[in-house]
Formats: structure tokens, sequence, C-alpha cells
């Protein structure tokens, strides 16, 4: 998603670059997510982030040109902020993050700055390389979940609706997310059809298949 971003703010004549970040949740490993950094977007000299692939509600770009911390932002359900941290940007969590802390916590994955917990962190590089490099692509492949594990989320009037693996959460208008745990393949398949029904059926036949293949193992 942000490789297609990157390319298409290029594309429109922004001065856009990839750069590394490592997002630290369930599992981890280094440089796991690329963001897209553009200079210049209001006035010379000025660095803000977009990013589009986090499966996150994100619907700004944001300054990365402050201090200490970012304002505070809620989009859909979720509230985040930036903050500056031992030399890094991290992207913080706050009221509605989806996922549960270790106890006890797990060094290298769980950071918690009061209330906020840290999704993901990277150096604000000023002249980033312009695009990562293949065998940074080749090497995340095989590190994340989201390849062997079936997704797919949008954002519908700026509310999530998700599926994950055996999961389907829909947004309410009062921000609530609601779960239902679907019980079987069919159930799923049947999840797609309501609210992704521009994926093919046997498309998401063999993603639950490899799905199942590699939970076994």
């Amino acid at each position: 998603m942000n490789t297609f971003t990157w390319g298409l703010l290029k594309g429109v004549g922004f001065d856009a670059c990839l750069a590394r970040s490592t997002v630290t949740s369930t599992v981890t490993s280094p440089e796991n997510h690329a963001i897209v950094l553009i200079r210049g977007l209001e006035k010379d000299g000025d660095l803000y982030l977009a990013d589009c692939g986090t499966g996150f509600p994100i619907f700004r770009t944001v300054s990365l040109d402050f201090t200490e911390e970012s304002p505070i932002f809620k989009d859909g359900f979720l509230e985040y902020k930036y903050v500056r941290h031992e030399g890094k940007i991290l992207r913080m969590h706050g009221k509605g993050d989806m996922v549960k802390p270790n106890n006890p916590p797990v060094e290298g994955l769980d950071l918690f700055i009061g209330r906020w917990r840290r999704f993901y962190s990277f150096v604000p590089k000023i002249k980033p390389s312009d695009i990562l490099s293949d065998e940074h692509f080749k090497a995340s492949i095989y590190l994340t979940p989201f390849t062997s594990s079936p997704r797919a989320l949008w954002f519908p009037g700026k509310r999530a609706v998700v599926i994950a693996n055996n999961k389907l959460m829909i947004e309410k208008e009062t921000g609530e997310m609601v779960t239902t745990v679907l019980k079987s393949d069919e159930e799923i398949l049947k999840a797609y059809q309501d609210h992704f029904p521009q994926l093919k059926h046997d498309t998401v036949r063999r993603a639950l298949a490899e799905w199942h293949r590699v939970s076994k193992t």
C-alpha cells in the first residue's frame, strides 16, 4: 500500500520517498514496515508523514516538525500521536488500540509511555533513499504474518470494516468496534461476499487454505 502511495505521490509531482520503520505489536522483526515521507509539502524544508499501510485509520498527513510530540489525533475508533524518543519518532496508540499488552511485558515489543503504547518507530532521515532495496522486500515477505493471515479492511464513511482471520469487526457510529467470531470457512466466505464483494470467491478460499496450512506448522 505505501509503495503504491509513494509511487502515486511521486507521479503527481510531490517530493516523496520511502523510509524504513519497525512495527512492534504481537511479533516483530527489524524494518518490517515502510512509510512515506514528503518534503516541502507546505513550505520549503518541512517534513510530513503519509501512511496507508498499517490497517489502522490515519486519514491525514502528519507534520513531523514538532519538538517533542505531535497533537493527539482521532481518526475513526483510534486515538494516536507521534513522539520523539531516544532519537526516533514513535507512533503511539491510545484509546481504541486493539492490541492487548503482554503480561508480563515482552522486551522489544511492549513500550508504554503513560497510557500510550508504541505501535512503530522510525528514524526521520532528511534524505532517506528514494526506494527501499529489493532485499528489504524479499526479506520482509517472509517475516510478517500478513502474508499468511487472510485480512481485508476498508473505511466506508471513515468507519472501519475489518475481516482478520475468523473475526469480523465493524465500527459503529459511536466509534465502538463490534467483533463477531466467524465459526466456519463458510461464514468467513459469506462475510467477504457481504463486505468485500470485489474479492473473488476462489481467491478467498485459497487464502483460507494457506492460513489453515500455516497454522498447523
